[in-house]
């Protein structure tokens, strides 16, 4: 796929997910697609052993470096497991804490609904950060960045 098609069709699906419909697993993967052009890898963790912690919001955040490369498809139910509601935190608030953002931006009640954890502070992720926000201006910015950085 063009570079160009690829920026068009993270966009297109990002909007799809955020509106709540199906599609976050080909989200992630066209999000990690189009990170590689930028040359930049989730940095998360980097130097650490791969082996697991006792904590399962670490080891969410590290699947989400690791596995997905920045972009992992998940269920809400997995969300919810890793990043438990608090009396102080909600589960939105861990998600953010722990350098992550998560679209559709509201976890769906069904369970078994597929939403993309990613890292927004990559690339991309600052792109699915302003769809997420619905801030046009910061999505045609974001936008602007990722043409620049194709092959």
């Amino acid at each position: 796929m063009a570079h160009e098609d690829l920026i068009a069709d993270v966009v297109n699906l990002a909007r799809k997910v955020r509106a709540g419909k199906p599609g976050a697993a080909d989200l992630a993967e066209a999000a990690r697609e189009l990170q590689s052009f930028t040359g930049i890898r989730p940095g998360y963790f980097a130097g650490i052993p791969n082996r697991r912690s006792p904590d399962p919001m670490v080891n969410m955040r590290w699947d989400v470096a690791r596995e997905g490369r920045g972009y992992l498809a998940v269920t809400a139910e997995a969300v919810r497991r890793a990043f438990p509601d608090s009396r102080t935190t909600s589960t939105l608030d861990w998600i953010s804490i722990h350098g992550l953002g998560v679209l559709p931006g509201k976890l769906p009640d069904r369970d078994t609904a597929t939403v993309v954890l990613y890292d927004y502070k990559l690339p991309v992720g600052s792109l699915l950060s302003a769809i997420h926000d619905g801030n046009e201006p910061k999505t045609t910015a974001a936008i602007r960045r990722l043409a620049v950085t194709g092959p």
